[in-house]
């Protein structure tokens, strides 16, 4: 909800925000964005950047090598795996027993799965992280309540004495019914969205002063992005933003700068994006700036965390921050220990990238001239026109003894360096030691002399403790922040039934008091190969020797059944199954086939006791002498 503060203390906010946008504006234009550029140029193989970097070579070549592209495209389905697999890559736990964490933990995974599109969401933010050194992921909570018709049957009396304003409807139309009722229509709003949402933010448009390398920390970051004039008129309209006069608007319009940046180059900015937005007012883009910083609006001393909306040189929006901290998650591959932002593939084997484009140029180049050498030939002799046509047929003029090779003749070949392709071979050893993949664990390496299974896993763990690494470092970093943000939201903001969905048409409803609690936050994300290969033996070896022996124990088969079943279910997880209701039975029906068990053999034992008690002694005794079995079976 907008704050509202005196027009004194809204411009000394003013005087703040704008020295706060000034500084992150400085930092981001010093250091991050010709940092996220070059390592964009590199990933993309940009021409325009090995032109630069090799003016003469480019001249006569434009091959490019995408080492940076080839590892980070081979990286991330590992990634994907990690935290879309079987687990969930952060699970949540109740603090006290009283706090149960299933419904948080199960609305969580839901809201970002399947109201986001969590997978697609994951991918480009794990994408960016692994192409600029950081990427950012913003959570904000949407809320929509529409305008709709409810009838209702009325008493007589009722509906005379009905103050339908104080209930908060707008009264419509009754209709007489012939028993003396009244039908009643009215207009109430219903609450259709009250949801986390998740956006990906572009680099370009995240700025921040570089005080801590905590996102929660942050003295100031903002989100820097482009609004249609529509948009902005309908949050004016909506009262979400304050009016502001086509003066004000004016300077936050956006104009396509010729300069290659950051914003530029991830825009793919080009005439064609513009349209009809020159001609349709409605569609003219601006500015707005949402501003996450602490100040002191009270003249206590005390900082307090506000989000001030701007757009130029105006503030349009001003509310207190509930949540006391920026609502963003930050990713970064190799942290910086006191930086926000990190190191990524690009800084490793970038350097090593130009290397080999240069080399392979080079190699292209000699091939081409050996292949198409220049010639030399006697003007006097020969139609110089007819040889760089290119021309099927030569007409020369030739005297007495005067060999053809007077007239025309080639440059002698020019050898390749014999260190060129070993050279080529050694950059790529250095690449696979500085990020760790290799042609073994891309299964393109046919005559490594390990063939047996031991081997192949050891080598295969070995070689992905780094991407497991960077899994963890995303799961403890910006995974982590975003749940603690989802967590905090659903505790906060939800007040209606919450109607999740599960597989096979089946739904449960979560209230509001189920998400009420304390909670923890547990990383499960970058556990290795074989720590879940040795997790899955040792949960087999739990439900197939240690749970039979509780019961045999005596140990009441309630709460062996439950325990049971929960362990089959984390089985099935670190096996690679996400939903384990389809394959797990649940408590419930183990209890009933249970129950069904115990009723069958009741009634055999039941009925064999009547068949026992109509035999007479001398049949029971020959039953005896057969074993107790009849006719000796």
């Amino acid at each position: 909800m907008a704050t509202k503060i005196s027009e004194e203390t809204r411009k000394k906010v003013l005087e703040y925000v704008k020295a706060d946008i000034d500084a992150a504006d400085l930092y981001y234009t010093d250091n991050v964005e010709p940092a996220c550029l070059k390592r964009l140029q590199r990933f993309y193989s940009s021409k325009e950047y090995y032109q630069a970097l090799f003016p003469a070579l480019s001249r006569r070549s434009s091959f490019t090598m995408s080492d940076v592209a080839d590892t980070v495209y081979w990286v991330i389905p590992s990634l994907m795996k990690i935290f879309f697999g079987g687990q969930d890559p952060i699970s949540i736990a109740g603090r006290t027993p009283d706090d149960d964490a299933a419904p948080m933990q199960m609305l969580c995974s839901w809201q970002l799965q399947k109201k986001n599109r969590g997978f697609l969401i994951f991918y480009r933010w794990l994408l960016d992280a692994l192409q600029l050194g950081h990427a950012v992921v913003k959570i904000r909570w949407e809320r929509e309540e529409k305008e709709v018709e409810e009838s209702d049957i009325m008493a007589a009396d009722d509906f005379m004495a009905a103050n339908f304003e104080a209930v908060g409807v707008k009264f419509v139309r009754a209709e007489e019914q012939p028993d003396g009722t009244y039908k009643v229509t009215v207009k109430t709003n219903k609450l259709v969205k009250n949801q986390p949402v998740f956006d990906n933010v572009p680099v370009s448009e995240f700025a921040w002063l570089p005080d801590s390398a905590d996102v929660k920390r942050l003295q100031f970051c903002k989100h820097k992005r482009l609004m249609t004039r529509s948009e902005i008129e309908t949050n004016i309209k909506n009262g979400i933003f304050e009016k502001i006069t086509e003066e004000q608007l004016a300077v936050a319009r956006y104009i396509s700068d010729e300069d290659e940046t950051l914003e530029e180059f991830l825009r793919d900015d080009n005439p064609y994006n513009d349209g009809a937005a020159d001609l349709d007012t409605s569609r003219m883009q601006f500015w707005v700036e949402e501003c996450f910083g602490k100040y002191d609006i009270n003249d206590d001393n005390i900082s307090e965390d506000v989000i001030v909306t701007v757009i130029g040189d105006t503030i349009v929006r001003i509310e207190e921050n509930e949540l006391g901290r920026p609502h963003f998650a930050v990713l970064s591959p190799y942290p910086d220990q006191y930086q926000l932002t990190g190191r990524t593939f690009d800084d490793l084997i970038g350097e090593l990238q130009d290397i080999k484009t240069a080399i392979m140029r080079q190699i292209i180049v000699n091939i081409a001239n050996n292949n198409d050498r220049q010639a030399i030939v006697d003007e006097l002799a020969i139609n110089p026109d007819d040889l760089r046509d290119n021309r099927k047929w030569l007409r020369a003029r030739v005297t007495g003894d005067r060999p053809i090779s007077s007239i025309v003749s080639y440059l002698p070949e020019s050898p390749m360096s014999p260190a060129a392709m070993p050279m080529v071979e050694y950059l790529d050893s250095i690449k696979e030691n500085r990020t760790g993949v290799t042609k073994y664990n891309q299964g393109l390496d046919s005559k490594s002399l390990n063939k047996t299974a031991t081997g192949i896993t050891a080598i295969m763990s070995a070689a992905n403790q780094r991407i497991e690494m960077i899994a963890r470092m995303f799961a403890e970093t910006g995974v982590l922040d975003l749940f603690e943000l989802l967590v905090e939201m659903n505790t906060r903001y939800i007040d209606n039934e919450q109607v999740v969905r599960l597989t096979e048409g089946k739904s449960i409803v979560i209230r509001p008091d189920d998400l009420k609690g304390e909670y923890d936050l547990d990383i499960s994300a970058g556990v290795g190969a074989g720590q879940r290969q040795e997790a899955t033996q040792n949960m087999m070896l739990l439900i197939s020797q240690i749970y039979p022996a509780l019961l045999q124990l005596g140990v009441p088969p309630q709460i062996v059944t439950g325990k049971a079943v929960e362990a089959a279910k984390t089985l099935a997880e670190q096996m690679g199954y996400k939903d384990a209701s389809k394959i797990v039975p649940t408590p419930e029906e183990l209890q009933q086939f249970m129950v069904q068990q115990e009723q069958m053999m009741m009634a055999q034992q039941q009925q064999t006791d009547a068949m026992l008690s109509q035999l007479s002694p001398e049949q029971m005794q020959a039953l005896m002498q057969q074993g107790g079995k009849p006719n000796g079976k």
